[in-house]
């Protein structure tokens, strides 16, 4: 199996609603996100992916987020703005371009040092995904 990871980053605020259904403080973070691309097999050029188009479409996706507030993304549909949360969106939103969706495996976020989240969704096999269902 090959892996692929690019990777990207973004500053933006954010604002957590606790279990007791407050919010805490608005507070910034240094987001990165990393997309991970897996498969059992290359093309003809010996890729798994180009790490030029994967970055690209990553930061399709996160380049809007730069200087935002996290709560008012509606990717996440009011969802609480989670490292988990935001790692499960952009999961989802690289998974539907066509040209990764084969072999999108994961997304991990990093929202402070030493505190990441990652989202695999609920098939992480790229042949798998790949068979009618």
């Amino acid at each position: 199996m090959y892996m692929v990871t690019v990777s990207t980053s973004f500053d933006a605020t954010h604002s957590l609603r606790m279990r007791d259904g407050q919010f805490e403080p608005v507070h910034r973070h240094q987001w990165i996100v990393r997309g991970c691309f897996a498969g059992p097999d290359l093309d003809r050029q010996g890729l798994l992916v180009d790490f030029v188009l994967a970055r690209a479409r990553l930061e399709e996706i996160t380049s809007p987020l730069a200087g935002s507030h996290l709560n008012e993304w509606s990717a996440l549909r009011g969802a609480n703005p989670s490292a988990e949360r935001v790692a499960e969106t952009v999961f989802h939103l690289l998974a539907a371009m066509p040209d990764l969706a084969p072999t999108v495996h994961s997304v991990t976020v990093t929202e402070a040092p030493g505190c990441e989240a990652s989202y695999m969704g609920k098939d992480t096999s790229p042949a798998q995904r790949n068979q009618p269902g």
